[in-house]
């Protein structure tokens, strides 16, 4: 191997190295506080099924993504794109109970457009992100259901200080998502904070069809 070519695999090497450790972490947690811990469409703590036996993949869904046309002064403008997701309960151990209404857990991104939850738990979950990540300083959004799929009802938290930062090749500082510490802290549905009161469309169109052909298997 000549001077040139060994170069270029060792530069090949590097750039490699980089897309590999380049990432971004966003930390999703709240207080213990009752004014932070996200409720059902009943007002009643998040259920996190959390037993004797504390794991991942137990709770409700909960995903971070942002909306395609957000900005500080609408955050909730577009449609709404997941970057990630988990289950409420999910912890980045695998192993601590996470208490009902709570999410603690960290979402890391790469250059290379994956993302791992639990990263450094004995637990780890890493799949391909979205084809492309969101514009620099996009308002990231925190969208949480009352079931454990994308069924029944949800609400989506956002703030004006909840800003995309792309990965880098230079890992960068973590960020965490908190609301408790959010400013400019807003709601999808505004009136009913930290509580899954807007219906999932698909069911509400599910249960609108069922009604209209009930109503025509009754007339005469």
């Amino acid at each position: 191997m000549n001077r040139l070519t060994a170069r270029a695999a060792s530069i090949g090497f590097w750039l490699t190295c980089i897309t590999t450790h380049a990432q971004q972490p966003y930390t999703l947690s709240n207080t213990t506080s009752p004014d932070t811990l996200l409720r059902d469409r009943n007002g009643l703590l998040l259920d996190n099924e959390t037993s004797t036996q504390p794991g991942n993949l137990q709770g409700q869904l909960v995903q971070l993504g942002y909306f395609s046309t957000a900005s500080d002064g609408n955050l909730f403008s577009g449609s709404f794109n997941v970057l990630a997701e988990f289950q409420s309960g999910d912890s980045a151990s695998g192993t601590v109970d996470v208490p009902n209404g709570r999410i603690s857990l960290t979402a890391q991104f790469t250059l290379s457009l994956q993302v791992t939850n639990f990263p450094g738990g004995t637990e780890q979950k890493t799949y391909s992100a979205p084809s492309a990540y969101p514009a620099a300083g996009s308002p990231l959004a925190i969208r949480w259901y009352d079931a454990h799929t994308v069924t029944g009802n949800f609400n989506t938290m956002s703030a004006t200080s909840w800003d995309w930062v792309s990965p880098t090749a230079v890992p960068a500082t973590g960020i965490n998502l908190n609301p408790s510490t959010a400013a400019g802290l807003a709601f999808q549905d505004n009136s009913h904070p930290f509580v899954a009161s807007v219906p999932e469309p698909r069911c509400f169109a599910l249960l609108l069809f069922s009604a209209l052909g009930f109503l025509l298997r009754r007339r005469p």
